[in-house]
């Protein structure tokens, strides 16, 4: 959240109520998903729903960055992706320990 937020706000006027609102919401979603794992006995179910989720906000990323001009500098694009990719690794080992 502390990351992604402010990247959020440097997304065009235009897109608030979209685009930057989708980012936000995912953020908040991946929150959420994050206190259902650490409670529940049932972590696979979570962590599959966690994965799509940070699939999605790797989209979102990516297509923040092919509008013209691009929504994202490279730094905070490239930035951006490597702590997402660094999330996924870090809920694909969970997967692995929690899922079937």
């Amino acid at each position: 959240m502390i990351y992604f937020f402010p990247i959020a706000e440097r997304f065009p006027k235009h897109e608030k109520f979209t685009l930057q609102t989708q980012v936000k919401n995912s953020v908040y979603t991946l929150l959420r998903l994050t206190i259902e794992i650490q409670k529940s006995k049932q972590k696979a179910k979570f962590l599959y729903d966690f994965d799509k989720e940070l699939e999605f906000l790797k989209t979102l990323i990516v297509f923040s960055n092919e509008k013209k001009p691009a929504y994202l500098s490279t730094q905070s694009r490239k930035t951006s992706m490597e702590k997402v990719i660094e999330i996924g690794r870090i809920a694909g080992g969970m997967i692995k320990k929690y899922g079937a």
